[in-house]
């Protein structure tokens, strides 16, 4: 499944912060400061406003987040400002099951340990899309 042209970078988090996946064309992030920075965030939104945070925009992109509640990961499609809500939703929903899918037993046994995720096809696509 390759990302369309409107995916510049894509994270796959746990809620708690751990990241699992994050694959970009230009990598400029560093993934556990991203990864903290957007738990806290959601923690936050959850907290105060008892709703999940789905966007975060700044000047030049947005971030567009899925929740996935079993398990608990957190879908992250960076793309411009522009970008229609109704594509990116649609990419991330299709990447959430893709995603399951390659990794489903991963998952069941995730006791931390990344390598399972850094080889996946999902990093591969996306790289070859670049």
């Amino acid at each position: 499944m390759k990302p369309p042209k409107f995916v510049k970078e894509i994270w796959i988090m746990t809620k708690t912060g751990i990241p699992l996946l994050h694959s970009a064309h230009i990598r400029d992030i560093n993934g556990d400061l991203f990864a903290g920075f957007v738990s806290a965030i959601t923690s936050f939104a959850t907290d105060i406003f008892i709703e999940k945070c789905q966007n975060i925009t700044m000047a030049s992109f947005k971030l567009s987040l899925l929740h996935n509640s079993n398990p608990d990961l957190i879908f992250i499609c960076r793309s411009s400002v522009s970008t229609s809500e109704l594509k990116i939703n649609y990419y991330l929903n299709n990447l959430r099951e893709h995603f399951l899918a390659i990794h489903a037993e991963d998952l069941k046994e995730f006791t931390g340990k990344m390598k399972c995720f850094n080889n996946s096809k999902i990093l591969a696509e996306f790289s070859a899309e670049g």
